[in-house]
């Protein structure tokens, strides 16, 4: 797995068996590595057995079901980020014997993954996917930073959802729940919405309840980090609105 392969001998320390209908998640084992960014994440599924290996940061919230970085808009002990309608992170997990990576309900909390042989790869960090794959940009491609505010402006109903490489490219996901299927290859399962707003009241409830949730998810004490609000300020309307609210919590 790139440049971590020295301590594959660690990887196996926490081991769990689950069983599927259409297949075996045969283990599910993680590796805690401290010189990480605290919330980094990558994960590696194998076919032959199928099993997914997962390399993470001090602060990532690491289980033998799954994994998880970030808050959302629900108990921090029932760990149901897949079906949160606010996710601010990113994660993955085992749910009803399926294998499933978690985009958060933010376009700014992207996953991405690509194949390497036998394995796929899933990371919230396009550097850290890359490393582990042993790749790297493609010099051909200069317009990185142009794809991320593309991504922005024509929000998740784009065309384009992947980045070159050297070595090929890598897919990159938002707002959306993938399940990995037997032959490692991923199906889009659209994450939850809540009811749109019929007018200004309904509006305001429906963030101040998201917020105040997720909020109270991020600063529960059973957490291996727990965190306190923040908000940035800008000359955007939306940001002060938003700054707004946040001071009622």
């Amino acid at each position: 797995m790139g440049k971590l392969r020295p301590a594959r001998r660690l990887i196996f320390s926490h081991v769990t068996t689950m069983n599927s209908n259409d297949f075996d998640v045969t283990s599910l084992s993680r590796m805690h590595v401290p010189d990480l960014p605290p919330m980094a994440w990558c994960a590696r599924v194998d076919v032959r057995p199928f099993a997914m290996t997962v390399v993470h940061g001090s602060w990532v919230e690491a289980t033998e079901t799954g994994l998880v970085e970030g808050a959302w808009s629900g108990p921090f002990e029932g760990r149901g980020y897949d079906e949160a309608a606010t996710f601010a992170g990113t994660g993955a997990l085992v749910r009803d014997g399926r294998l499933l990576f978690c985009a958060g309900s933010d376009i700014q909390a992207r996953i991405y993954s690509t194949r390497i042989a036998d394995a796929l790869l899933v990371s919230n960090s396009f550097v850290f996917l890359l490393a582990m794959a042993e790749d790297r940009p493609d010099p051909a491609f200069g317009y990185y930073g142009g794809e991320v505010l593309l991504q922005c402006v024509l929000g998740t109903e784009r065309n384009r959802r992947t980045l070159p490489t050297r070595s090929g490219g890598v897919e990159v996901h938002e707002c959306v729940n993938l399940e990995v299927r037997p032959d490692l290859s991923l199906r889009r399962v659209a994450r939850p919405r809540p009811a749109a707003p019929t007018n200004y009241r309904e509006c305001i409830d429906l963030l101040e309840g998201a917020m105040r949730d997720t909020f109270s998810n991020a600063a529960d004490p059973a957490r291996v980090r727990a965190f306190a609000p923040m908000a940035t300020l800008s000359r955007g309307y939306d940001c002060t609105f938003v700054g707004a609210m946040a001071a009622r919590h």
